[in-house]
């Protein structure tokens, strides 16, 4: 599959399911798509891309295009299919309020599987926060 047919498919799947995704595409000279798509308090943006031929789903916030970000192979999604299914199910639970969205100093937005592990993001004099997506 070629990126614009990769491009085009796993678009075509996120509108399936996210249709205010429409006005937030940004389709590139090389083929591929950017996704922003704001919180409501605009203090953090879902971004998602088909660079690569691969979907990523990640969160940028102020100037850097991607802060944490996680490729849907990571997931263990291998075809254009799984992936776009992958995406939606994560989208959804971020959207949702139903994965929180950690905030650290050090390291800005991101997600982590295992509340429990949060320690581990803890550093000296580091400020942690977590939030749903909905208060963002």
């Amino acid at each position: 599959m070629e990126q614009e047919e990769f491009t085009d498919f796993v678009i075509s799947k996120l509108l399936s399911s996210f249709s205010d995704f429409d006005k937030h595409i940004q389709l590139k000279d090389d083929k591929t798509a950017d996704i922003e798509y704001s919180s409501k308090r605009g203090k953090l943006k879902l971004f998602i891309n088909t660079r690569n031929k691969e979907l990523t789903v990640g969160f940028s916030a102020g100037q850097s295009q991607f802060g944490w970000h996680v490729h849907m192979g990571m997931y263990g999604a291998e075809t254009p299919e799984e992936m776009a299914e992958t995406a939606v199910m994560l989208i959804k639970e971020i959207l949702n309020d139903k994965k929180r969205i950690v905030f650290t100093s050090y390291l800005g937005y991101f997600l982590i599987e295992d509340e429990d592990e949060l320690e581990d993001y803890i550093y000296d004099g580091e400020k942690l926060e977590l939030h749903n997506w909905s208060e963002l």
